[in-house]
């Protein structure tokens, strides 16, 4: 069964896509999600990367 922090997670993640693909800048994303700076770049790389891959 999935825990309550990786729910969370995984809240959050899609919550950042939406959020980025809508035009919201990283700060507001921030800010709003309340993420931490590590959890800000993971989310940013995996994003580029699903991004990169998917022009592929």
């Amino acid at each position: 069964m999935t825990s309550e922090m990786e729910m969370d997670r995984y809240l959050k993640k899609r919550m950042f896509r939406y959020c980025l693909e809508e035009g919201f800048k990283l700060s507001e994303i921030k800010k709003s999600l309340g993420l931490r700076a590590s959890e800000m770049r993971e989310f940013v790389f995996e994003y580029q990367m699903k991004g990169s891959a998917s022009a592929v």
